[in-house]
């Protein structure tokens, strides 16, 4: 159904460098275990339903070929982290109202995924060539957020002079900052940059 979106999504990938779309009978494929794609809903920062879907992977048979052992944990941001972060800010510029920027999804369940189909031509097989977002063992989601530490406003008279700070939850930036001057703009504009800068337009 959402098959659209997901070759448009997969185009990007493969402009930016991320993905080989491979034919899935070569001869180098013999060993490669695949997922099937899937889409399900996604929220917007106000709760509604968005129109585009969020792609997953539906890695379940291939996960019961594995050892959780074996891989980085699969360690989700709890509400509580973004609270602490919340009353860090509160704490160090009290009275000052905070701009917090989410954008969240619908927690999706495996067993309502739509069944999928066979369609004409020939079966492609799409290989990632970098780790995807949502895990301990990350390293995008973690480069972004440790290029924006890094960084802090260029007038700190007017912005405060501590260092930006967000958080990664699954592939979205949970940006918490006090509403002082410019500064949640500012730090956007320096978290764009480092995305931009590590992972391309």
């Amino acid at each position: 159904r959402h098959l659209d979106q997901l070759y448009k999504q997969i185009w990007k990938d493969v402009v930016k460098h991320r993905v080989l779309v491979v034919p899935s009978d070569h001869p180098a494929m013999d060993d490669v275990l695949s997922s099937p794609f899937n889409a399900v809903d996604k929220m917007l920062p106000d709760r509604t339903i968005a129109v585009d879907k969020r792609i997953v992977h539906d890695q379940r048979g291939v996960n019961a070929l594995t050892d959780k052992e074996l891989h980085p944990p699969a360690i989700q941001l709890k509400h509580e982290q973004i609270a602490r972060l919340v009353l860090w800010n509160k704490a160090r510029a009290p009275k000052v109202p905070d701009a917090a920027l989410f954008a969240g999804d619908l927690p999706w369940d495996a067993d309502g995924m739509e069944p999928g189909g066979k369609l004409d031509g020939p079966e492609m097989t799409v290989i990632y060539l970098v780790s995807s977002f949502g895990f301990s063992g990350s390293v995008w989601g973690k480069a972004t957020e440790d290029f924006l530490r890094g960084h802090g406003p260029a007038q700190p008279r007017r912005d405060l002079t501590w260092s930006f700070d967000s958080r990664i939850l699954v592939d979205d930036n949970v940006l918490v900052e006090p509403w002082v001057g410019l500064r949640p703009w500012v730090a956007g504009e320096v978290y764009e940059i480092g995305v931009k800068t590590m992972l391309g337009e």
